[in-house]
């Protein structure tokens, strides 16, 4: 994936309504990216399906 957090987020959720259940990533340097993927994009992912609908 290439874009911003929530272009990112966005095209996940696509995939996942698709029925998508598993996400392999290669980022280099891998830590760092890592670290950055979940704070910009996972975490807030995760938040948001804790909302009540």
């Amino acid at each position: 994936f290439v874009g911003t957090p929530e272009h990112i987020r966005e095209r996940i959720e696509v995939y996942e309504a698709a029925g998508l259940d598993l996400l392999l990533l290669q980022m280099s340097p891998q830590a760092e990216e890592m670290d950055r993927f979940a704070a910009q994009v996972i975490e807030p992912m995760r938040a948001r399906a804790k909302e009540p609908a």
